[in-house]
């Protein structure tokens, strides 16, 4: 067995980049932080700002969360 059971495994690194103009950087920057603060009410808040304990409730949240995946894939 070797001393080191990491020795063992592999792994592999990549990297990646854009060039992006001005233009589309900006774009692309106002999109990620709209989609990480989507993220996070939705990780940090849905609890509190839903009623998901009764069915009715559960249904209605279920439609409002597959209208906001429509908009951020469209």
């Amino acid at each position: 067995m070797p001393t080191n059971p990491l020795a063992s495994f592999s792994w592999i690194a990549m990297r990646t980049s854009l060039r992006l103009t001005d233009t589309d950087f900006a774009w692309l920057e106002c999109e990620l932080r709209e989609m990480v603060d989507l993220r996070n009410k939705l990780v940090h808040h849905f609890i509190d700002q839903h009623d998901i304990g009764t069915s009715d409730g559960c249904r209605a949240e279920r439609d409002t969360l597959r209208g906001r995946i429509v908009l951020t894939v469209a």
